[in-house]
């Protein structure tokens, strides 16, 4: 859970897609093995969740904010 959380931060700071769909794996991965149980330092796998779709959605702005010039 906190390599997932690394990697979200890492893909979050550096807007690269690699880092934000294996982000989006693990935590995916993590909420959906999650039994309850869960030590008081960790974060909630549906926190770590939004954190990756947020990840995603940093690395594909640029895409979305700046079409292509049609000439």
């Amino acid at each position: 859970m906190l390599l997932a959380s690394i990697i979200c931060m890492a893909a979050l700071f550096l807007r690269k897609r690699l880092l934000a769909w294996t982000g989006f794996v693990l935590t995916a991965s993590a909420f959906m093995s999650d039994n309850g149980a869960r030590s008081a330092s960790s974060q909630s796998p549906l926190s770590m969740l939004f954190m990756s779709v947020a990840a995603l959605l940093s690395s594909y702005l640029p895409l979305l904010m700046n079409p292509p010039d049609k000439r």
